[in-house]
């Protein structure tokens, strides 16, 4: 089984005002060098948000859930269930892209990044010391440029709480060189829209991909759906089960 999902491009806004909100407050807390270090960061946020590309893949923990379903297939349709934890190991693939649960809590959020840059901050000045020969603009702009890389991979996992019950999972991949992209990008119309996209391998031949369930979209036509789902085993050489959704809700027309 060859799976190569679909990661599409999104703007690295998502997330990326609440990164910015915070570098501002440790310009406001810190002085002399570090204060130094954090201007330089808030000045490179606008490069990085025109320059970075976001690829994003949504997964769901929620198998079977209205609001997915509402969503996402109105008029019937699958959800898939894979053994992601086991097999998905993108990084490890030569990909370098990243599986990871959405933040969804504020508080959460915050600390994350407030962790992220005091680990920032103690480097620069351990830099600064053991390399005081070292040219100092040149020190600040090699480091804030290391935060505004790590703070755009963290961002991206950034959702807002009122979308808490998805319980997502993103496989995201960053490029922050777009000039010279580690993966082809493709495009594909949707409407009047050219949308960029990118297709990863999830599988290699010593960590396959594990199909473990089919869940029919609740609606008139499931009965006949599940029918055709079942046939799903013939190639994948393994039993996998199909069932209906638990969810009493129509299909729309």
């Amino acid at each position: 089984m060859n799976c190569k999902p679909c990661l599409r491009y999104e703007p690295i806004q998502t997330g990326w005002n609440t990164a910015i909100d915070v570098i501002e407050t440790h310009i406001q807390d810190a002085t002399g060098a570090s204060r130094e270090l954090w201007s330089a960061c808030a000045l490179g946020a606008d490069y990085v948000s025109k320059t970075s590309k976001v690829f994003i893949a949504s997964f769901s923990e929620n198998a079977d859930d209205l609001s997915q379903w509402r969503a996402y297939c109105p008029n019937g349709g699958y959800s898939i269930a894979f053994a992601i934890a086991r097999a998905l190991q993108p990084a490890a693939l030569g990909v370098g892209a990243l599986l990871v649960p959405c933040l969804y809590e504020e508080s959460l959020r915050l600390k994350c990044l407030d962790r992220l840059l005091s680990s920032w901050s103690a480097h620069f000045t351990g830099a600064a010391l053991n390399h005081p020969h070292k040219d100092y603009g040149e020190l600040i702009t090699e480091v804030a440029a290391h935060i505004m890389t790590d703070l755009a991979n963290l961002a991206v996992f950034f959702k807002h709480e009122a979308f808490a019950a998805e319980h997502e999972v993103r496989l995201v991949l960053v490029e922050h060189e777009p000039s010279a992209p580690r993966i082809l990008i493709q495009h594909r119309v949707v409407g009047a829209e050219l949308i960029p996209y990118v297709a990863i391998p999830l599988e290699s031949e010593d960590s396959p991909m594990i199909l473990e369930h089919v869940i029919v979209a609740p609606g008139n036509n499931a009965d006949a759906a599940a029918a055709s789902a079942k046939s799903l085993p013939a190639g994948l050489q393994r039993e996998v089960g199909v069932e209906l959704s638990k969810i009493p809700c129509r299909a729309r027309h």
